[in-house]
């Protein structure tokens, strides 16, 4: 069996490095398993269609012997074409309905169309995270920053901005067991929440960065955001100046990646690995530091 998986735009070869698969189209990866924790969309391979024009790909498609028992609902960004798709799959016995779970999605690529039947929409979605923090990330793009950082089981990790505790529970689906949550009050009574329904073992304590003194291999995190009407800055700035005495390993995830930058600069880290990554309007970074 064949699977493609799609994730954002900068993050296909974190996917392709965790599945063992290859890049086949911006975003898209195809693999031979199904099983990712970087991939927002899962879908089975129908078939990988090289064209010439709109004629030639209905010609193709209409050869094509679909798994179907009863119904179906083709989707795909150009909407005429998934409509004239439709009609060929109507024409050969098979009924249309949108509320089918057996959707059938085309990916174009210029002159390449890549049909799936979806399997996994929202991979990003957890069941545990009942409590989110506006400015935490999703689950797909903390396993990127988990296997970037290259985490060992046996390692420790801290994350002293925690908010939600994704990267936390993240890491802990990775096996890791020596795991370090810290935060203020509020965020620290939401991670506990999420690390029950997660039934993730989490050391989760309310501490300000400062009083921060716990010692691990690594520190996966995510900055706050800084803005004109915030305080964040002077955090980042504590963060910098204490996290590195207390880890081997740094690994983060910034909005802000020029100040990121010059902090790094100032306090003599360099950037091993620079991942830009985009979703929706935001423009996302991780870094992982070394010394």
């Amino acid at each position: 069996m064949t699977y493609i998986l799609e994730t954002l735009p900068g993050l296909e070869s974190s996917l392709e490095k965790e599945t063992k698969g290859k890049i086949i189209a911006p975003c898209l990866i195809e693999s031979k398993t199904k099983n990712s924790k970087i991939a927002y969309v899962i879908s089975e391979l129908i078939e990988k269609i090289k064209f010439k024009d709109e004629q030639d790909l209905l010609n193709q498609i209409n050869k094509i012997e679909f798994k179907i028992e009863k119904d179906f609902f083709v989707n795909c960004k150009d909407k005429e074409l998934a409509k004239k798709v439709g009609e060929i799959i109507f024409s050969k016995g098979f009924k249309a309905n949108p509320k089918t779970e057996k959707i059938i999605y085309i990916y174009l690529d210029k002159n390449l169309a890549i049909l799936v039947y979806l399997l996994v929409q929202n991979n990003e979605k957890r069941d545990y995270r009942f409590k989110r923090h506006n400015q935490s990330i999703d689950s797909c793009i903390a396993n990127a920053l988990i296997q970037e950082s290259e985490i060992k089981e046996n390692n420790s990790l801290i994350d002293p901005f925690c908010k939600d505790s994704v990267i936390p529970i993240e890491a802990f689906n990775h096996n890791i067991k020596m795991i370090y949550s810290f935060d203020n009050e509020n965020n620290i009574r939401n991670s506990r929440i999420n690390s029950k329904l997660a039934k993730a073992k989490i050391n989760l304590e309310e501490k300000n960065i400062k009083d921060i003194t716990q010692k691990a291999d690594f520190c996966l995190t995510t900055l706050p955001i800084i803005s004109k009407k915030n305080t964040s800055l002077k955090y980042i700035e504590l963060f910098f100046n204490i996290i590195p005495k207390l880890v081997k390993t740094i690994g983060l995830v910034t909005f802000n990646p020029e100040i990121t930058k010059d902090f790094c600069k100032k306090h003599n880290l360099k950037i091993k690995k620079e991942i830009n990554l985009k979703k929706g309007t935001q423009n996302i970074y991780i870094f992982i530091l070394k010394y």
